[in-house]
């Protein structure tokens, strides 16, 4: 029995911060099926070719490939052998497939997945004692699916059409973080994982070869799920600026080379912070350079005017435009959230004081 695993089925496969601790490997039509799961599971499918289900420790898993190089590594009944070494591994008895529900589904394309997971990702919380915001939300009414996500300091909203049932969930943030590793078009649905026995009703994000399942929290039409449970997440209606007294308009390509720069010369133990102001065009700086620090304040072509300076985080500036067309910052009031538009995504920044 022989498995070759990519280095990215490897990272495909790592859950969280602390990664899984077993791995399930089992047979399949089309190679060989590796299921790890912590929380949640991810599901990715490898070439190779054996003919029972074993269980080996991740770590032990990740160090045959590693041994194995391309040739991958071999198993038998008991033992799993790489570059010399052998590793212990033990039978798995994995639970049958079944059919997912279709009346869940929802599809993205790569680009539109992409740019939404990408674009929501450093808005999500990593606080574990927020469970309301650690996770994105999504939520579909009227033909509208919105993805939204927040940490208390940085707010992402971004709509697409989409037909089908009106549902309300929320997917843990360590779950769509696999989803966003893995590559081609996303799909969801709500349903039993394949092959992990003893598993209730879970949303199930398949992208390519790789599935990602995860005990959700849904809130509504998602009833038939029945490990999920109602928690509110806040609603973003509320936080998004509506009125305006100025915006200005840059590149999104030359606002991330400005502010990437910037970010590098902050001193030492101090969280990078950009200031803003107009002055023949957007000038940014950091707090050296408003000192007479090292460097001189780069300024960029921009549309529109700002009635006052404003400070931002660097991260929280990078995290709100992509990486193309125009962003557009909308000013109320010195403290008040700032409005920031970029290819059809909606991002809300909280000022500091500068």
């Amino acid at each position: 029995m022989n498995i070759i695993p990519t280095s990215r089925d490897i990272t495909d496969l790592r859950i969280g911060r602390r990664g899984p601790a077993f791995i399930d490997i089992a047979p399949a039509t089309d190679g060989v099926c590796l299921t790890a799961s912590n929380g949640h599971t991810v599901h990715v499918r490898v070439a190779g070719d054996i003919d029972r289900a074993v269980r080996m420790p991740f770590d032990a898993f990740v160090r045959a490939a590693k041994l194995g190089g391309k040739a991958g590594f071999s198993l038998d009944a008991k033992t799993c052998t790489a570059g010399g070494y052998r590793f212990p591994v033990t039978l798995s008895e994995p639970s049958a497939s079944q059919e997912l529900a279709p009346e869940f589904f929802v599809q993205f394309d790569e680009a539109t997945a992409t740019k939404m997971l990408s674009r929501a990702m450093p808005a999500m919380s990593d606080d574990d004692s927020r469970p309301h915001i650690r996770c994105l939300h999504l939520v579909r009414r009227d033909g509208v699916l919105a993805a939204e996500a927040t940490n208390g300091h940085i707010l992402a909203h971004m709509t697409v059409p989409s037909e089908g049932r009106d549902f309300d969930v929320m997917v843990p943030t360590d779950a769509v973080r696999s989803v966003a590793r893995a590559k081609g078009d996303l799909s969801l649905v709500i349903g039993r994982f394949p092959t992990i026995p003893n598993v209730r009703s879970r949303l199930v994000f398949v992208r390519g070869k790789t599935t990602v399942a995860c005990a959700g929290v849904a809130n509504v039409g998602m009833e038939g799920g029945k490990s999920l449970r109602p928690v509110e997440f806040p609603e973003m209606a509320v936080s998004i600026p509506t009125t305006w007294e100025r915006s200005v308009t840059v590149d999104a390509a030359e606002l991330r080379r400005v502010v990437t720069r910037l970010g590098k010369h902050t001193a030492e133990n101090k969280v990078p912070t950009v200031r803003m102001e107009t002055r023949d065009g957007l000038a940014l700086s950091t707090a050296a350079d408003y000192d007479g620090g090292r460097l001189t304040a780069p300024t960029l072509p921009c549309e529109g005017e700002m009635k006052r300076a404003v400070a931002i985080q660097a991260r929280y500036i990078l995290a709100t435009c992509g990486t193309k067309g125009p962003v557009t910052f909308r000013f109320s009031g010195d403290m008040d959230p700032v409005r920031v538009e970029n290819d059809g995504v909606v991002c809300i920044a909280m000022p500091i004081r500068a």
